[in-house]
């Protein structure tokens, strides 16, 4: 098994990472505010957005991206100590292997460094095993946005969890 390695993704990353996004929307809708649709329509050079105001982090199994997280830290004086956790997915193939937890890590620890005092984030309610995840990160759930996602068959319920960073 090749190992795993783990580095923040700069724009010279755009094109590898909007690959692995379009997958990640694609293969669960659930899970992405996007729409696969949404994101297929921006061009590499669109997907340098993601760039801006925060950090992406990403796994490799060998030259492949295999993962991905982004923390966006919140624009304007009154709202610049928090941040939003977004984009968390690790390729099917790549799972079981403590990639998310890796790559999650990597984001908050440098937004802690930038000076966030909290991260919010939102998930699934029907995703157990990565509510429980967060939890083990020390997220801590205090409410559910209902409907937050309409898809053509169902509505997606979201629980809202927090981390302070100090």
């Amino acid at each position: 098994m090749t190992p795993i390695t783990y580095r923040l993704l700069t724009v010279k990353d755009a094109a590898l990472f909007r690959k692995v996004r379009l997958r990640a929307c694609r293969e669960e809708p659930d899970a992405f505010l996007e729409a696969y649709e949404e994101i297929a329509k921006i061009s590499v050079t669109g997907s340098r957005r993601y760039f801006k105001n925060g950090w992406i982090s990403g796994a490799f199994n060998a030259e492949a991206l295999v993962g991905i997280t982004g923390l966006y830290r919140h624009k304007g004086i009154k709202v610049q100590h928090k941040g939003t956790l977004w984009g968390v997915y690790v390729a099917p193939e790549a799972r079981g292997r403590g990639i998310a937890r890796h790559l999650i890590k990597m984001v908050l620890n440098e937004a802690a460094h930038a000076g966030l005092e909290l991260v919010h984030l939102t998930t699934n309610v029907k995703t157990p095993l990565t509510i429980e995840l967060y939890k083990s990160l020390g997220f801590e759930p205090w409410g559910v946005e209902k409907h937050i996602m309409k898809l053509p068959d169902h509505y997606v319920d979201d629980v809202v969890m927090t981390k302070y960073l100090n």
